[in-house]
C-alpha cells in the first residue's frame, strides 16, 4: 500500500481538482476514507470503482455507517476493461452487434465516440466488466447465419497486475498480505584495499 503521503497527493491530483481532500485513513481494515466535495467529480469516481495508485488497487464505494464499521470489501470479481475487437467488418459495428460480439469477452458496457464514428472499419473499442476467474481471449470467431466464420482479433490496452500466488488483481507481491517474504542474507564483498 502506498504512503499515506503519496496517497493523498496523488488523490488531491485527480480528484482534487484545485481544492484539498479530506482523507482519513484505518489501518485495521486497510481502508480509506475520502470526502470529495464536487459532486460531478465524486459520481465519476463512484462510477469507475477501480483506481490505480502506483501498484495498489483501490475499489471504490459511497460511504455509510456498514461499511465503517466492518471489514474492508472482498476482492472483485469483475473489472472494467477496455478491449479493442480488430478484424471487425463493417456491417457488424452497429450498437447492437457490437454489443453482442463484446458479450463473448465480458458483459458490454459502452463504446467510444472513436467507434462510434467508423474512423476505423477494421477495429472498435468495446467497454467491458470482465469476469477475473475467466481468462481474457486473444481471438473470438463469429458465426453467420451462411456458416461463415470471421476470427476477430481482441486485445487489451491496459490490464491489471496481478499476483500469481495469490491469484489476487491488482497488486503485486509487495503488497500481498498472503506472500511470504524470503529472506536473503545480504552478501558483502570485500575489495582488496580492505586487506
Amino acid at each position: 500500500m502506498p504512503s499515506y503521503q503519496a496517497l493523498q497527493s496523488v488523490l488531491n491530483f485527480m480528484w482534487g481538482k484545485g481544492t484539498k481532500l479530506d482523507i482519513r485513513t484505518n489501518p485495521k481494515t486497510r481502508s480509506f476514507l475520502v470526502r470529495i466535495p464536487n459532486a460531478y467529480i465524486r459520481a465519476k469516481v463512484l462510477e469507475k470503482k477501480i483506481w490505480y495508485v502506483g501498484t495498489a488497487m483501490f475499489q471504490v464505494s459511497n460511504w455509510n455507517t456498514s461499511i465503517a464499521e466492518s471489514a474492508p470489501l472482498s476482492n472483485p470479481t469483475s473489472i472494467p476493461l477496455w478491449a479493442y475487437l480488430r478484424g471487425l467488418p463493417p456491417d457488424l459495428h452497429s450498437l447492437e452487434r457490437l454489443s453482442f460480439n463484446a458479450g463473448l469477452i465480458g458483459e458490454p458496457k459502452e463504446t467510444d465516440e472513436f467507434t462510434k464514428n467508423l474512423t476505423d472499419l477494421d477495429l472498435a473499442h468495446v467497454k467491458i466488466e470482465a469476469d477475473l476467474f475467466k481468462p481474457l481471449p486473444a481471438l473470438i470467431e463469429l458465426k453467420r447465419s451462411n456458416g461463415e466464420i470471421i476470427p476477430v482479433e481482441v486485445s487489451y490496452p491496459w490490464i491489471s497486475p496481478s499476483y500469481s500466488h495469490c491469484r489476487a488483481l491488482g497488486h503485486i507481491m509487495k503488497d500481498c498480505l498472503q506472500a511470504n517474504p524470503i529472506w536473503v542474507e545480504k552478501q558483502t564483498i570485500l575489495s582488496k584495499n580492505a586487506l
